[in-house]
C-alpha cells in the first residue's frame, strides 16, 4: 500500500522576524510577521492593519476585509 507524504513548505517566520529586527523594518511589517507566525489567518492580519492605519469602526474594516477576500476568492488570487 502506497502512502501519499504531503511536504508542507512553512515560512521561517522566527529568520523574518531577526531580520526585521535587524533592519529596523516598520512596526506594521514587523506586526505582519509576528501575527503569522501565530498563524492569524491572512484576513485577521487585514483587519488588524486597517486597525492601524484606519479610523473605521470593526464593522466597517470586517465588511471590507470580507468583500476584498470574496473578491479575491473569485478572481482565484
Amino acid at each position: 500500500m502506497l502512502q501519499s507524504t504531503t511536504i508542507m513548505v512553512k515560512r521561517d517566520y522566527i529568520g523574518d522576524i531577526e531580520k526585521a529586527l535587524t533592519e529596523e523594518k516598520k512596526p506594521a511589517e514587523l506586526l505582519n510577521l509576528i501575527l503569522g507566525f501565530l498563524n492569524f489567518k491572512p484576513v485577521e492580519i487585514k483587519i488588524y492593519n486597517l486597525l492601524l492605519t484606519s479610523s473605521l469602526t470593526i464593522k466597517q474594516i470586517q465588511n471590507k476585509c470580507f468583500l476584498e477576500a470574496g473578491i479575491a476568492g473569485i478572481k482565484g488570487i
